[in-house]
């Protein structure tokens, strides 16, 4: 099921791009 697996796809895509927007805050937090 192509839908299925694009679902899935993005899925991961938006737990790496959250986990990628909290890094860069912490770092933005301890630098600033």
């Amino acid at each position: 099921n192509v839908e299925k697996q694009n679902k899935k796809a993005f899925g991961v895509v938006g737990i790496m791009s959250a986990s990628l927007v909290a890094v860069i805050d912490y770092f933005l937090r301890r630098g600033g």
